[in-house]
């Protein structure tokens, strides 16, 4: 089960169900506890903190009446809600589509159900989400952030995280791509093809994973003895279709010659083969691409992205199964909490 947030209960409620052939209700909590309601749905939620002694008696009213909201009442006993959260920077990226199935897939094997948090990018939604996630009292987190919390410390939620597609992990563990690889296999490609200069889109350098694949381009450059320009580089707000058309706008305006462009993810790649065909360039023979994923519809544009392959399903898979079994507390080797997998290039036909 994935259920999609916005999380948290709806309107500061919480549903109830039946137990022993009688509704009980938040407001039958309480009043056991001798509370408010609403006092009920601040701890039950992790909304707000209360003092010990209080959320004390709410549990104890909770199991009493062994009232179970979404599950509480269980979880308040087993110490364990199985399931567990996802928080992803941006889930219009299709980079996520073959992960994401691949984590409810696993999770469900497992017995886990997933909640499943989108951040947009935002640095205050991420916040909130992670909040969220916490007052549903998850067993861990899968966690692809924005990279824009530089003082979030996931060590310090006091959950098993696993961070995915990111080198800078948590201390749980670490799924990743050798993102540097994949910016050199991308730039060699280019480079051995004799289509040069090679003008580069990349966008958040501030998240590891595209700061990485930048750094694998000007680490290709140096081996070749190519120079850095910065003019043949834009760095985008957003990693969308939109935000390479208008990068590839911007290298025009700038009357920067270049006969080759790597972009640091597809849908950049794909938005800037719109671009290059609007102002009559020809893909390869003008101007050759190299993409970064392969997403599914890579290979369906005409003409088919070349691009550096990373297996999504199989990052996602592995996040999940470190994180179930960090939650379970089995043995794990220290070089199992941080797995990197090895890019490959997909020579297509716009390189």
């Amino acid at each position: 089960m994935v259920r999609v947030t916005s999380i948290g209960f709806p309107n500061g409620r919480i549903e109830t169900t039946k137990a022993n052939n009688e509704m009980i209700t938040l407001k039958d909590v309480a009043k056991r506890a001798g509370v408010s309601p609403s006092t009920v749905s601040y701890v039950l939620s992790g909304k707000k903190k209360v003092k010990e002694e209080t959320r004390s008696k709410i549990y104890e009213a909770v199991k009493t009446l062994n009232y179970s909201p979404n599950k509480v009442a269980r979880s308040l006993k087993t110490n364990s809600t199985n399931t567990i959260g996802v928080m992803v920077n941006n889930l219009s990226d299709m980079f996520f589509i073959d992960i994401l199935k691949a984590i409810e897939s696993t999770a469900y094997e497992y017995k886990y159900n997933v909640i499943l948090c989108d951040a947009v990018n935002s640095e205050e939604r991420e916040i909130s989400n992670l909040r969220s996630l916490l007052g549903q009292r998850i067993d861990g987190l899968i966690f692809a952030g924005t990279g824009k919390n530089k003082k979030l410390n996931l060590d310090r939620l006091g959950i098993p995280v696993v961070t995915l597609d990111r080198s800078a992990g948590s201390g749980s563990g670490s799924i990743y791509v050798d993102n540097v690889k994949g910016g050199e296999l991308a730039t060699e490609h280019l480079i051995q093809a004799g289509k040069l200069p090679i003008a580069l889109i990349t966008y958040s350098t501030l998240i590891s994973t595209f700061f990485d694949r930048m750094y694998g381009y000007r680490k290709t450059l140096e081996k070749y003895g190519l120079p850095y320009n910065e003019d043949l580089v834009v760095v985008t707000d957003f990693g969308t279709y939109n935000e390479g058309y208008n990068a590839v706008r911007e290298l025009l305006k700038r009357k920067v010659e270049f006969q080759s462009l790597f972009a640091v993810n597809d849908m950049l790649a794909l938005g800037a083969m719109r671009a290059l065909v609007e102002e009559h360039y020809k893909i390869p023979e003008d101007i050759s691409v190299v993409g970064y994923d392969d997403i599914p519809i890579a290979k369906l544009f005409l003409p088919a992205l070349t691009t550096v392959s990373q297996p999504q399903y199989q990052i996602g898979r592995k996040a999940t199964e470190l994180l179930i079994r960090t939650i379970n507390k089995e043995p794990i080797e220290e070089a199992e909490k941080s797995i990197v997998i090895t890019p490959e290039l997909i020579v297509r036909e716009t390189a």
